[in-house]
């Protein structure tokens, strides 16, 4: 059997553009920090990711204007009793 799907909608092709630009923004983001060890990347309610980060790393990351926000790692309670641990600094080599 053969299909064909048919050509993306306009709101198709502009959610497509949008995550290219995210996807844009977090290489270009990531590549200030080349040696972070990336623990997670965040897609669905922000567009970040966690990492391991000297307090160097930290400082650069906070003087740039590609960056909203760093914070420390944390731990986060999920509603199913489970926890998650973000990443914390690293240390300075």
């Amino acid at each position: 059997m053969s299909l064909q799907l048919p050509p993306p909608s306009d709101a198709g092709q502009r959610e497509a553009q949008r995550e290219a630009q995210r996807e844009s923004g977090r290489r270009a983001v990531l590549a200030l920090v080349p040696d972070a060890t990336v623990q997670y990347h965040y897609t669905a309610a922000l567009n970040g990711f966690a990492a391991m980060l000297t307090p160097a790393e930290v400082k650069r990351l906070r003087a740039s204007p590609l960056v909203a926000r760093v914070a420390p790692g944390t731990e986060d309670q999920f509603n199913g009793g489970g926890t998650h641990n973000t990443a914390a600094p690293r240390p300075q080599h």
